[in-house]
């Protein structure tokens, strides 16, 4: 985070790859709960990870900020489904903060370089994702929900106590 800070770069959560941090069990998670308590950074943790995680909900304690939920599109969703899963689980979205955690990008040559054509967040499957969420279904799912997407800088402001600037 300090070096990020001399770098000019603007740290606004702290997360780790396949959430290695947040599961990887109590002592770890301490270790980062500590860091964004010093930084007055969020720490991106689902309260429907609790119920496998229960150190999670302890560590943060009361002072300690946790989306409402978090979610991702499971492995056994067809392909052709992506679209109407993510419509689908939009429009039951209940009040709070959900994030839907995905992994854009378009099929192209430099990305299958990168992410080559395994399923599991391969080119392809990055692709779905992309078409999904600019889909005019996924798009009039979120107004039909009165939701609205935020990102981690208004979460961060509420955590660090700075009134949002409404940008």
């Amino acid at each position: 985070v300090d070096r990020a800070d001399t770098l000019g770069l603007r740290v606004t959560h702290l997360d780790a790859h396949a959430h290695t941090l947040q599961w990887r069990g109590r002592a770890v998670f301490d270790v980062l709960q500590k860091v964004a308590q010093e930084h007055r950074l969020p720490i991106r943790v689902g309260r429907n990870w609790y119920s496998v995680h229960p150190y999670l909900a302890e560590t943060l304690g009361r002072n300690g900020v946790a989306l409402d939920r978090a979610i991702t599109i499971p492995p056994e969703i067809e392909p052709e489904q992506w679209t109407s899963w993510y419509a689908e689980n939009i429009r039951e979205l209940t009040p709070g903060v959900t994030e839907i955690f995905l992994h854009p990008g378009y099929d192209d040559g430099e990305l299958r370089a990168h992410a080559g054509p395994r399923f599991s967040y391969g080119s392809a499957r990055r692709q779905r994702d992309l078409d999904a969420i600019q889909s005019g279904e996924v798009k009039a799912a979120i107004a039909a929900a009165g939701a609205r997407p935020i990102t981690w800088r208004e979460i961060g402001r509420l955590v660090s106590g700075t009134p949002p600037t409404g940008k």
